[in-house]
């Protein structure tokens, strides 16, 4: 794995689960229109709120700070896990901490967060670093239909931990 592969996104799959859940996530949702599989379904996409209100002014700047103490939170808490369980896939939450703790940065930034957010509102599905559990997926996870053509046409994007 590369700088390149990281700045256009790469897929971790763990097992490991997040203590919280999704929430402190920049990852895009896809909603299903209609719950029955077999039906082609249009998906509605969602952004998390941190990214709503990260594209405002003044509040935006708000939105960032606040992401970058939830990042501090969650990479805290990885750690702390992967010291009690050595499980690397708490490091691998960690780093995608990280990671949300620089977008938080970014997005604290008057103007450059707000150019930031719009366009990463528009055109990111997620940020840098995304936890796969095939156990547990979520909506991006589906939408990509499980990462089989991504860690195809991007092997060394692609991680297994």
């Amino acid at each position: 794995m590369g700088i390149s592969d990281l700045v256009q996104g790469i897929v971790i799959e763990t097992r490991t689960k997040p203590w919280l859940g999704n929430c402190f996530y920049s990852d895009k949702i896809h909603y299903d229109l209609f719950d029955d599989s077999r039906v082609d379904s249009t998906l509605l996409v969602k952004e998390p709120f941190l990214n709503e209100l990260a594209r405002r002014p003044i509040i935006g700047i708000a939105a960032g700070i606040i992401r970058m103490a939830l990042a501090i939170i969650h990479t805290v808490g990885h750690l702390l896990a992967a010291l009690a369980t050595f499980d690397k896939g708490h490091c691998y939450h960690a780093a995608k901490g990280g990671c949300e703790f620089l977008r938080g940065f970014i997005e604290s930034l008057p103007i450059a967060g707000r150019v930031f957010s719009k366009y990463y509102y528009q055109a990111g599905e997620w940020w840098m670093i995304k936890i796969y559990n095939p156990d547990d997926t979520d909506t991006l996870d589906r939408f990509a239909g499980l990462w089989q053509n991504f860690r195809q046409n991007r092997p060394t994007a692609y991680i297994t931990a």
